[in-house]
């Protein structure tokens, strides 16, 4: 199953692109170092810019690190991120979290997607 999870924001180019150095190093490293099966997923120059997280994974344990990672960058850099599914590489959001929306939940987030492990 193909998940992203993704910096979300209703303008990129204000609220995201000056920290976008900042944020795609800091997503570079943690995947490094942490060994994630996670990879960076991005289009900077489409209609809807973008950059988050993509896994590819069945299991909700294997999601868990990333998204708590994501949720301590939207922390430090005030952002907001959305969850969802690539399915015939159309995007399917199904929930939310960051600075303002709150912790992710990964057992709330691993039922919205269908994960059962």
């Amino acid at each position: 199953m193909e998940i992203y999870c993704l910096i979300d924001s209703h303008d990129f180019s204000e609220e995201i692109a000056p920290q976008l150095a900042v944020i795609e190093t800091a997503m570079n490293d943690w995947l490094t170092e942490s060994r994630s099966s996670a990879t960076v997923y991005k289009d900077l120059e489409g209609e809807q810019p973008f950059i988050g997280l993509r896994i590819d994974t069945n299991r909700k344990l294997t999601l868990k690190k990333p998204i708590d990672f994501l949720y301590s960058l939207s922390q430090e850099h005030k952002f907001e991120c959305v969850v969802g599914l690539i399915e015939n590489e159309q995007h399917e959001d199904v929930c939310y979290f960051g600075s303002e929306e709150g912790a992710p939940d990964i057992g709330e987030i691993a039922s919205y997607l269908g994960l059962e492990k």
